[in-house]
């Protein structure tokens, strides 16, 4: 289930694609939330407090941050390459400004910002984030290795090394930062229980008073 963002300082832009995809959401359910919001500067320190989106619509000319400028910030300042960047505006001439942003989409406020264009979109945002979900990736012995995320119990810091405990009863070491680990898994449901701990919360059976 996706969760949506939306930045654009026209609140009837921001009624439209609300309406939109709740439409979709109707025809074919994928869709937990969505939030509008009319100033990207509020958005951008919501993302910064920890709010995770799978999915921003993002107008890109906002007064104070413009969404180019947001889309960057949230790549290169948040670390954030998950969130699908879906821009949205009247100026095509933009269009090739946003690539170092790796967009999902650009949808043109015109015509073309059509209910067909919104579920393809929310159709492919739901694919990657599903895939994103399927695996973890790190490096052991200079080798790229995956491990299904549902194989994933919890993760140990220590000493600079992540010890990775699986369903198996295995530990898996390798170099790395739980920080890091964080930021990939934050939308795989993974808990921060503790500085050196990260859990995955659909193997938490009880939870107890300290």
């Amino acid at each position: 289930m996706l969760r949506v963002a939306i930045c654009d300082d026209d609140p009837a832009i921001c009624r439209l694609l609300e309406r939109m995809i709740a439409q979709v959401n109707r025809q074919q359910l994928m869709v937990e939330a969505v939030e509008s919001y009319d100033q990207s500067t509020v958005l951008w320190q919501v993302l910064l407090a920890g709010q995770v989106y799978d999915v921003l619509f993002l107008d890109i000319q906002m007064p104070e941050l413009d969404g180019i400028t947001l889309g960057r910030k949230i790549r290169q300042e948040l670390g954030d390459e998950d969130l699908q960047l879906v821009y949205i505006s009247g100026d095509v001439s933009h269009a090739l400004d946003l690539y170092d942003n790796y967009p999902l989409h650009f949808l043109v406020k015109d015509d073309k910002l059509t209910l067909e264009k919104v579920r393809e979109v929310l159709l492919r945002a739901e694919q990657l984030a599903d895939k994103g979900r399927e695996h973890f990736a790190y490096m052991k012995d200079r080798l790229m290795v995956q491990t299904p995320i549902a194989e994933i119990v919890y993760f140990e810091s220590a000493r600079k090394q992540i010890h990775m405990y699986t369903t198996d009863g295995g530990r898996i070491t390798f170099n790395g930062k739980l920080d890091d680990i964080e930021k990939q898994l934050k939308r795989a449901g993974f808990l921060r229980i503790h500085r050196s701990f990260l859990v995955n919360s659909s193997k938490i059976t009880k939870i107890t008073a300290a």
